[in-house]
Parts: C-alpha cells; structure tokens; sequence
C-alpha cells in the first residue's frame, strides 16, 4: 500500500489512481473484518463479509489499472516511442 501511494504522490495519473483505491479498499475490509472478528468493534455480522467484497474491488480497480497501462503503452507506440514504463 506504501508503493501504490508513493506512486500516486509522484504521478497523479489514472493508473495509480486506481491502485490506490484498490489497496485501500483492500485494507479497510481486512481492518472491519479483523476488528469485528477479534470484537474490537461491535459490528454487525455482515462486516465479516466485507473483506471479500474488498478482494473483488481490489481484484476489479488492479485490473483497470493494468487495462490503462496497457492503453498508455499502445498510444506510446504509436508515436514511435519504443520504450514504456
């Protein structure tokens, strides 16, 4: 989660945009998750399902993410660039 942030504070983009959201999410259904299961928090029941909700929108955003830097490539190509980062 500390790279995906470095990353976005370096470049705004909307890659690293949508990987911080994923690793976020990710992280906030372990923490509600974790925290209702050791009864740290009184929380209800459903809460415990939150971190596989969180896995599938993290599965989801790393996804998008990969789509646009794919998308940055390919229009990077075009251009005649021939390396891509």
């Amino acid at each position: 989660m500390i790279v995906a942030l470095l990353d976005f504070i370096r470049s705004r983009d909307a890659q690293n945009s949508l990987k911080l959201a994923a690793f976020v999410l990710l992280w906030a259904g372990l923490i509600a998750t974790n925290s209702q299961r050791y009864g740290i928090f009184s929380l209800p029941t459903w809460v415990a399902r939150s971190y596989a909700a969180a896995s599938i929108m993290h599965l989801t955003l790393l996804t998008g993410s990969l789509g646009r830097a794919i998308e940055k490539c390919r229009s990077l190509s075009q251009e005649g660039v021939s390396s891509c980062s």
